[in-house]
């Protein structure tokens, strides 16, 4: 069975039986403040953890796949939500990954992939809900 899902209108998302075929950005994503809030949150949690950010090598993988998805969008927002936003971003410090220069937004969930690729993988799985985390494509690493 094929059916059509938009999500918070800016995602189009094509199910067959159930599962995610083809998600394309209809738009560049809008952050939300509740969008930030979770994001802030998340990065508090994996700050509490033993292994806080990855590694070098995993930020890149991670990098590497956002980079080439579909929904590596422009993430667009008030000046309050990017000022939090590059608050949040002296968390990761000047570390960099090979595809920092490719990577946006993420038009699933509405991180700052540049961050995103950083924290602590469990701490950003548990603050995703399960509809929102059921339209993660599959070769997404946040999808759980």
């Amino acid at each position: 069975m094929r059916e059509r899902l938009i999500s918070n209108g800016k995602l189009v998302v094509d199910l067959i039986d159930g599962q995610p075929a083809a998600m394309l950005p209809t738009a560049p994503r809008k952050t939300t403040a509740a969008d930030v809030r979770r994001f802030i949150s998340t990065v508090a949690r994996a700050a509490m953890t033993l292994q806080p950010l990855e590694s070098q090598g995993e930020a890149n993988r991670r990098a590497h796949i956002c980079a080439t998805c579909p929904l590596n969008v422009p993430i667009e927002g008030c000046e309050v939500c990017k000022s939090a936003l590059r608050k949040v971003s002296e968390y990761i410090g000047d570390r960099k990954v090979d595809d920092c220069n490719l990577l946006q937004g993420c038009g699933v969930c509405g991180c700052e992939l540049r961050l995103a690729v950083w924290v602590n993988l469990r701490a950003q799985q548990e603050a995703m809900d399960l509809p929102t985390n059921a339209l993660f494509p599959n070769h997404c690493w946040k999808k759980r």
